[in-house]
């Protein structure tokens, strides 16, 4: 008989223990339902697509989906510039055709800035960055590239 008592003790402090876990999972659900709410408020303000948001870099940034054509050429120039020594022919042939996708990505412009630089081109890196510059004037990647190559 003193087992149930127990039974009955544990039971209590099971359901206890089961009420704060859903609580908590409801207080996370509610607190990432309101976080989600809020990122909607503000694109809807600026107009900008929950989808269309990103980060690069640490920046979350808004900017149109790229095709995918354009999406795997990025990436195989990625790959060419692992390759070693690296490619930069290849690196810049397939920014060649992200750009021609989505010619107003600042940051395929940056990238394409930096492929120069470390090819030792500074007046063709120096065009690009400038180039990402336009599309997005306070665009820190590119930012950085200008004054790398203006010292």
């Amino acid at each position: 008989m003193t087992l149930g008592p127990v039974r009955i003790g544990h039971e209590l402090a099971g359901g206890r223990a089961r009420r704060q876990r859903a609580a908590t999972l409801i207080t996370m659900g509610l607190g990432f339902a309101m976080g989600l709410g809020l990122t909607m408020v503000a694109c809807s303000r600026r107009a900008h697509d929950v989808r269309s948001l990103h980060y690069v870099d640490g920046e979350l940034r808004s900017s149109p989906p790229v095709t995918p054509r354009s999406y795997t050429a990025y990436f195989r120039a990625r790959m060419a510039l692992e390759e070693r020594p690296p490619n930069y022919d290849a690196a810049r042939e397939q920014l060649g055709v992200a750009l021609r996708d989505t010619p107003e990505d600042p940051h395929l412009w940056t990238v394409l800035g930096e492929i120069e630089e470390q090819a030792g081109r500074p007046e063709p890196a120096m065009i690009a960055a400038r180039k990402a510059l336009t599309f997005e004037p306070g665009y820190t990647r590119a930012r950085q590239l200008r004054a790398r190559l203006s010292k």
